[in-house]
């Protein structure tokens, strides 16, 4: 009897957890009506004549070495991160960075060193997320299954309709493969790539994305969860040319290209004194010009060796203990952008000078809203979330009503038993006085 009234309570207990766990999963999926249908159009080849140099005019011998990407312990300890924001903030100073960020999980720090106050977004399990740098407002809105190309341009105008000067990273891109090319190069509203983070690199697919045609300009980012781990912290960061550390002045060069990010070889496993040396060193180029078609590079110091990337990440040339050099564009490539390794440990990646003038800075055509499609994609998804829970509520009842079924006629059967013995009693001979 004992027995039999534990398996009934395990059954009670298992149908309760099976309808949480089924309401859970039906509130995650109505999350996805959130999301509009668009008319999208993918960026183009970049062409023309006329090269586009971000670095036109600009004094590269001097930048602010920059870390927008780091994390420290927040939300009670849930998210992965160590040490209070004041102690990210702190290590990063004692590093010799000009200008770094805490970028936690939908929180904005209340520590800034040039008033643009980083968060990132995203808790979906596929790794899509953005750095919102210079962030005013946090955008809550997640798709926590997947994302195809409509879901990713929702939070992306989501973003940017909350934080309008805003710049808008796409992070570690490649990581679980959060991001294709093809999705990119239809997608409007990012402003940078993250290409150089200590998790992953992703030259290979933002190659692949101005090949397409859609110019984003490169960050390089620590993304730090532990700053007691040398091999999390000092790694890499971005020369950001802007004349003074204004918020607006800094925003402005992010979007216009004037970055370069640098990854520090020496530095994975140095103590903090040998990464400061490292990262405070100004950088080595002087100027990258352009006359016509030919690309000019000039700097300070002989670089060990520089490669020239064009096109769906081809090496267009190689150089060996080189310090000036002037290099022609060939006609069949949409542009050229530079891996420099300097002798004292550094590689510096530049912005790619790109055929098609400024106009390549327009981050694409725009992506419209489809009312119809949104519509139907709203229904269905509503549709199947109501047919699900109909039909388990009917299945419910019908099972209700079988057992009721079969007590009833239960009692049924035991009255008319009870009733017919009655009956032959009565009909018996009775004895006695």
């Amino acid at each position: 009897m004992n027995c039999a009234r534990w398996v009934m309570r395990f059954r009670n207990f298992a149908r309760i957890l099976g309808l949480s766990l089924l309401g859970l999963l039906s509130v995650a999926v109505l999350l996805y009506t959130q999301c509009f249908w668009f008319d999208l159009t993918p960026s183009s080849p970049f062409h023309g004549e006329i090269l586009f140099n971000p670095y036109e005019n600009v004094d590269l011998s001097r930048g602010f070495m920059s870390n927008f990407h780091a994390h420290s312990d927040c939300w009670g300890g849930m998210l992965n991160g160590y040490g209070t924001e004041q102690q990210v903030m702190d290590t990063y100073k004692n590093l010799g960075y000009d200008l770094y960020e805490v970028s936690n999980y939908h929180k904005l720090s209340h520590s800034s060193t040039s008033g643009l106050h980083t968060y990132e977004h995203g808790w979906g399990i596929s790794k899509t997320h953005q750095l919102v740098i210079g962030g005013s407002q946090i955008e809550w809105l997640d798709f926590p299954f997947f994302q195809n190309v409509h879901q990713k341009q929702t939070i992306l105008y989501k973003l940017r309709d909350k934080n309008p000067k805003g710049v808008i990273v796409l992070a570690h891109p490649s990581l679980r493969e959060a991001y294709s090319a093809e999705d990119i190069a239809s997608l409007d509203g990012a402003h940078c790539f993250e290409v150089i983070n200590k998790l992953r690199k992703s030259k290979w697919l933002w190659d692949e994305v101005l090949t397409r045609g859609k110019y984003l300009p490169i960050v390089g980012s620590d993304d730090c969860h532990d700053i007691r781990k040398p091999r999390d912290i000092g790694r890499c960061g971005t020369f950001v040319f802007s004349q003074n550390p204004n918020p607006l002045l800094l925003g402005h060069a992010l979007k216009s290209g004037r970055t370069i990010a640098v990854e520090f070889l020496e530095a994975t496993n140095s103590d903090c004194n040998t990464k400061r040396t490292e990262v405070t060193k100004e950088s080595p180029l002087h100027s990258i010009s352009v006359r016509v078609d030919t690309i000019i590079l000039e700097s300070l110091v002989s670089f060990k060796s520089v490669m020239i990337i064009g096109d769906h990440s081809d090496t267009l040339r190689r150089y060996s203990d080189v310090k000036d050099l002037s290099f022609r564009l060939p006609g069949d490539y949409s542009y050229a952008r530079f891996e420099l390794v300097t002798t004292d440990g550094r590689v510096l990646y530049t912005n790619p000078i790109v055929r098609g003038g400024s106009e390549v800075l327009k981050s694409s055509q725009g992506a419209v809203v489809n009312p119809l499609k949104t519509a139907i994609y709203r229904f269905i998804i509503i549709f199947i979330v109501g047919f699900t829970w109909i039909f388990i509520f009917v299945r419910r009842n019908e099972k209700i009503s079988r057992k009721l079924d079969g007590k009833s006629l239960g009692d049924l059967s035991y009255r008319r038993a009870v009733r017919s013995v009655a009956n032959r009693r009565s009909l018996l001979p009775r004895t006695g006085k």
